[in-house]
């Protein structure tokens, strides 16, 4: 795919030529995002910019970021001024071929345009300015109208033109580079743009969902100027991923790790010193994928999953933000979801694309095959070692054999293996050794009554310490939750509180049963338990909400509740709680058993 970077002049401190108000910083960061759209929309190719905000920059920067990129070409965008009208391009003096030809074909279908509305054509130039003389790639400048021609700025004031000036440059270098069309079923939302959302509508949308969550939204404006990547995808992110931070997963507030970097596999994942660290991580991490190489001058390294992008395939190979689906995360549709279910609530303009389709990796060679192995028929046969693995419940959904795996996926293998080894379950089936109960819970019954064992259906444990003997053993709490009756029994005793909470592990398409006791503790209220899932990017979902109504004041069970593993989960996690207000509720002999 062609590297294109397209380069507003001028920027922050830095104004270029002024009119009145109207500044040509502003004009050329306007012209560059409508020629940017009309690539992304159209063709394929990796747009980039040398500024996305209005940010200071200077000339051998603006060029040392594109030779960086190693792009195919470089269009710098200008306004000019000192009296005159109309279009006007240049290359550098000393320019080969190549830059002779694309800058021609851009050259002339800009010129048309103008003509189109009544603007001469000033020639096609040649100069030694910086920017065309450091840059190590083809290069173009192009000088826009006159600020300080009242027709021409007229015209300039007008979204509609800069839209189709954008549409006619865009077309331009399509043609010059005789560009791809876009394939069907791309992203839509460029990452390396400038952001649409206005800061008042996500702080909105913020404190709609949770009225108590930290307002750190100039924070990713911030750093969406530092590394080129559109906040408010970045911040759409984080609210996905600490649930409008209300948290919850593995990850915890104090961690100030916005992004579930590193959270996986039931690891709690980084932690960094300040929220602003968490957040420039954060978007390390993106410009991994979107830029890849070196980052931003002068910032510090804080990103600890940088270096694992960066070594794949992946490091600057994104352009949409639904492209982060099968990357960031296992699921397909990750990104999607991003835009869809969190940038669309703030943004007006956002139409998800389709969940992209993963692309294709190179096929490896096919290694000897083995000898005489009933297992594969004694050669290479990729889809039937597949099919054993999704029959085996190693894997749940179907994979081509040329499908990109990530770490998390290959975590979730392997440790569903490492349990099954653990746990003696060698292949899920009740009639492995492994998996024989103790004789006293056969005594009496199959084993005397001369049928086969297999036709008991056995139930293992999947909690620890669900009687509380062992005080919060297991359990995320501490031992002042942990009560004992005048009989010696031990319960745990919760309030209205998410922290009294243990994980259990899980396979797909596993059949669980729980069950439970609670008495109540003087809380006008139910007692809950709550059941969830995390899948691999460390998201909870919850697919049972267990509630009692005690009808006295002794122990009562909770409901038997049975519950099927989903796909995407690679660990469950249970919660005892009260239903909100004051008082609280015992519990014991929690259960959670695989049967």
């Amino acid at each position: 795919m062609l590297i294109i970077v397209l380069d507003p002049g001028h920027g922050g401190s830095d104004p270029g030529a002024i009119n009145g108000k109207h500044y040509e910083k502003a004009f050329n960061l306007t012209i560059a995002t409508e020629t940017a759209r009309y690539l992304n929309d159209n063709y394929s190719a990796a747009v980039h910019f040398t500024r996305i905000a209005d940010t200071t920059m200077g000339l051998y920067e603006r060029a040392g970021y594109a030779n960086e990129l190693n792009a195919d070409y470089f269009v710098s965008l200008h306004i000019n001024a000192g009296g005159g009208t109309g279009f006007e391009s240049y290359i550098h003096t000393s320019a080969g071929s190549t830059t002779h030809k694309y800058r021609d074909i851009l050259h002339n279908r800009i010129a048309d345009f103008y003509r189109s509305k009544g603007f001469p054509d000033r020639g096609k130039k040649s100069a030694n300015f910086a920017v065309l003389r450091e840059t190590g790639m083809s290069a173009v400048l192009l000088e826009n109208l006159f600020i300080d021609n009242g027709s021409d700025l007229s015209f300039l004031l007008k979204s509609s033109f800069l839209k189709q000036l954008g549409t006619a440059i865009g077309d331009g270098i399509a043609r010059a580079l005789q560009l791809k069309t876009k394939t069907p079923g791309s992203g839509t939302i460029p990452a390396r743009m400038p952001a649409t959302a206005l800061t008042g509508r996500a702080r909105q949308l913020l404190k709609s969902r949770n009225p108590a969550a930290p307002d750190y939204i100039d924070i990713y404006v911030k750093m969406g100027e530092i590394y080129r990547i559109r906040w408010d995808a970045v911040f759409a992110q984080s609210c996905k991923e600490t649930a409008f931070w209300r948290f919850g997963g593995d990850v915890r507030p104090q961690q100030n790790n916005f992004a579930g970097l590193g959270a996986f596999n039931g690891k709690e994942g980084a932690s960094f010193a300040t929220p602003e660290e968490g957040i420039e991580a954060q978007f390390q991490h993106w410009h991994a994928y979107y830029h890849g190489g070196k980052l931003p001058p002068g910032r510090p390294s804080l990103d600890p999953r940088r270096n694992a992008v960066l070594s794949t395939g992946w490091a600057g190979a994104l352009n949409f933000v639904e492209d982060l689906g099968g990357r960031w995360a296992p699921a397909q549709d990750y990104g999607v979801s991003i835009v869809r279910d969190y940038m669309a609530k703030f943004m007006d303009e956002v139409i998800p694309g389709p969940i992209p389709t993963p692309p294709p990796v190179p096929t490896p060679p096919e290694p000897s095959p083995a000898p005489d192995s009933p297992a594969n028929g004694g050669g290479w046969n990729p889809e039937a070692e597949i099919d054993r693995l999704k029959k085996d419940g190693l894997i749940v959904n179907d994979h081509a054999p040329d499908a990109p795996v990530t770490w998390g996926e290959f975590a979730a293998v392997i440790n569903r293996l490492r349990d099954r080894l653990t746990s003696g379950d060698s292949n899920d089936n009740p009639t492995s050794p492994g998996n024989q109960p103790p004789d006293k819970e056969n005594s009496g019954n199959k084993e005397n009554s001369g049928e086969e064992y297999p036709a008991k259906t056995e139930e293992k444990e999947l909690l620890q310490n669900g009687d509380f003997s062992q005080n919060s053993q297991g359990w995320e709490i501490n031992d002042t939750y942990i009560q004992t009756e005048a009989n010696g029994n031990k319960y745990g005793v919760s309030n209205y509180t998410w922290r009294f909470r243990q994980d259990f592990p899980v396979n797909p398409g596993w059949k669980i049963i729980f069950n439970g006791r609670t008495r109540n503790g003087g809380s006008p209220n139910a007692a809950r338990v709550v059941i969830g899932f995390i899948n691999y990017s460390g998201t909870l979902k919850v697919v049972s909400d267990i509630r009692h109504t005690h009808q006295g004041n002794g122990w009562e069970s909770f409901p038997r509740q049975e519950l099927t593993v989903p796909s995407h989960a690679v660990k469950g996690r249970v919660f005892l709680l009260t239903n909100g207000g004051t008082g609280v509720h015992h519990f014991d002999d929690i259960s959670i058993k695989k049967l």
